[in-house]
């Protein structure tokens, strides 16, 4: 898709940086977005060609996408939040992530 960077990585960035207060996103942290994205893709989805995951995993591109930032937030020291900062303790970014994530429910 021409849009890929619209629909796969910038939702998960935004996530990620929002969650963890990221002071900035640096270049880097598009990389480790542009990794954890590719680590979704499956191996059938490979082998019919496609370079991204199927449109019906974008939630779990987001959250891959958002854990990955906030890992190298605080990798970087730019982040000003982490799990324990709200009285989660013990609680991985991977559930932090699912904590924090938007689930839309309508009525």
């Amino acid at each position: 898709p021409s849009q890929c960077n619209n629909m796969y990585i910038f939702p998960g960035i935004g996530l990620g940086a929002s969650i963890c207060q990221s002071e900035t996103i640096p270049d880097s942290m598009l990389y480790e977005s542009a990794v954890a994205l590719s680590r979704v893709t499956d191996e059938e989805e490979m082998a019919r060609g496609s370079v991204f995951p199927s449109i019906s995993k974008i939630r779990q591109c987001s959250h891959a996408v958002a854990v990955a930032c906030i890992r190298h937030a605080h990798d970087l020291g730019i982040a000003k939040a982490s799990p324990g900062c709200d009285h989660n303790r013990g609680e991985t970014y991977e559930q932090w992530v699912t904590r924090k994530m938007y689930y839309p429910e309508y009525a």
